[in-house]
C-alpha cells in the first residue's frame, strides 16, 4: 500500500464520521489529522478528497465549512444545485473575460474550440 493509499484510506474513515453538512470538517483539520503537509489553500488535501470521490462510492459533499458525507436526498439536491451555480458562474466569467479581451484589444471576439473536442 502506497503512502497515498494509506492517506486516502484514513480520509475515508474520517469522512464517515462526518455525516451531513452540519458536521462538515475542513480540509486543514483533515490535513492535520492525517499529518499531511499542505499550504494555506489546502490544495493537496482537496486533491486527495477529489481522488477519493472518484475512486469510491462515497457521496462526498462540501460547503464553505468543509467536507462531509451527504446524508439524504435534500442535501444531495442542495449540493448539486450549488455545483451547478458555480459552473454557471465560471461560464459567465469565461464569457466576460473573452468579451473584455476583444474590447480591450479592439479585435474580433475569439471563438474557443469546444471543450469536448
Amino acid at each position: 500500500m502506497t503512502q497515498l493509499d494509506m492517506i486516502e484510506s484514513k480520509l475515508i474513515e474520517i469522512l464517515k464520521k462526518h455525516i451531513g453538512k452540519d458536521s462538515a470538517i475542513d480540509a486543514g483539520t483533515i490535513a492535520g489529522m492525517l499529518s499531511v503537509e499542505d499550504n494555506d489553500t489546502h490544495r493537496r488535501m482537496r486533491s486527495v478528497i477529489t481522488n477519493v470521490l472518484r475512486k469510491t462510492e462515497l457521496p462526498i459533499g462540501a460547503t464553505a465549512k468543509g467536507y462531509f458525507i451527504i446524508k439524504d436526498a435534500d442535501e444531495l439536491v442542495e449540493y448539486v444545485d450549488a455545483l451547478s451555480k458555480r459552473s454557471e458562474d465560471i461560464d459567465d466569467r469565461k464569457a466576460r473575460v473573452m468579451l473584455n479581451y476583444s474590447k480591450y484589444y479592439n479585435v474580433k471576439p475569439l471563438q474557443l474550440p469546444d471543450e469536448d473536442e
